[in-house]
């Protein structure tokens, strides 16, 4: 029997959102926007819904939990009850106000509510949880608990933007300085859940909009990884060389639209990830996007010789 470790990456707009299929196991981590439960849906319809093993919230920003908050307030009668549903959920500090739409709480609550009147299971996932599915090993590598328990209630506002069509100006000749984060005024990504898939001897590290900061007291050695989905977009500001020194991979997976109001993926995080490959010995790195547009704005300069970089744009990776 072949095994099956295959990463399906949803069009998520400006969020995230997969589908792990392992062997006969399913498992999905965030569901991007409200419009993609509907791709969610249509899987379950598609496929045998008994495979939903877990379902992965990563945290309550709107591009995130959207999709599931609507898979379950709308269709959830596609979705197994035995599938217990991992979100830390806001309600365990006082939200004293949200004046803005990103950080959806409103969802987070909702979604607790549906679960919970459905006889679903809402358990936490916090930094130890070592979840075995019986040939599928998922282990969380944030938040801690410490984190969980300081979700902060204020969010910069923002919308999805206009979508650029800008080149993406990538120089692997300059060297870009390290990021500096203030992790108390970043809370709800610094208590994101990051997490590793293991099956049939390959690792996947997902690691939401984890901060780097945060991940360093995580993985505090060097770190053999298959393949690694990219913090944040490709944020300049969620991806160290610190990190990626530690994270021994040369296949990454970056889930973006590119909207011209954020700029992502960031050209400075695409040189972290080419100059750790080079570092960590390989010949080439290869960088998987959900938007064949994404892919095609990326312009490389300044390339080692004999080192090659793929820009692939996929709809599911095979590991």
């Amino acid at each position: 029997m072949t095994n099956t470790f295959r990463i399906h990456m949803l069009k998520a707009k400006t969020g995230d959102s997969f589908i792990v299929e392992c062997d006969e196991k399913t498992f999905f981590i965030d569901g991007g926007t409200r419009s993609v439960a509907k791709y969610l849906k249509r899987y379950l319809q598609e496929n045998d819904p008994a495979k939903l093993k877990a379902v992965f919230v990563t945290h309550v920003d709107r591009d995130h939990i959207g999709g599931i908050a609507k898979l379950y307030g709308q269709f959830s009668k596609f979705v197994p009850k035995k599938a217990p549903v991992y979100m830390n959920h806001p309600e365990q500090v006082a939200i004293t106000t949200n004046r803005c739409g990103l950080v959806t709480y409103e969802d987070g609550n909702s979604l607790k509510e549906v679960l919970t009147e459905n006889g679903y299971v809402l358990e936490e996932a916090t930094t130890g949880k070592i979840l075995d599915f019986h040939g599928v090993t998922v282990e969380v590598l944030s938040p801690s608990s410490v984190f969980a328990g300081q979700l902060f209630s204020e969010w910069k506002a923002s919308d999805d933007g206009f979508v650029s069509t800008d080149f993406i100006e990538v120089d692997c000749s300059n060297i870009p300085p390290e990021p500096n984060n203030n992790i108390s005024s970043d809370i709800v990504n610094a208590s994101s859940i990051a997490l590793t898939i293991t099956h049939a001897g390959k690792a996947a590290l997902f690691l939401s909009d984890s901060l780097p900061e945060v991940m360093l007291n995580q993985i505090k050695e060097k770190t053999k990884f298959d393949v690694v989905k990219i913090s944040h977009h490709g944020s300049k500001h969620n991806t160290s060389m610190e990190l990626l020194r530690r994270i021994d991979c040369n296949n990454f997976i970056i889930s973006t639209n590119g909207p011209r109001s954020y700029g992502h993926p960031h050209a400075e995080t695409l040189v972290r990830l080419i100059l750790s490959s080079i570092e960590h010995g390989y010949s080439e790195c290869n960088i998987t996007f959900n938007y064949e547009k994404v892919c095609n704005r990326i312009k490389i300069n300044n390339l080692p010789n004999g080192f090659r970089v793929n820009l692939i744009y996929s709809e599911a990776i095979n590991l």
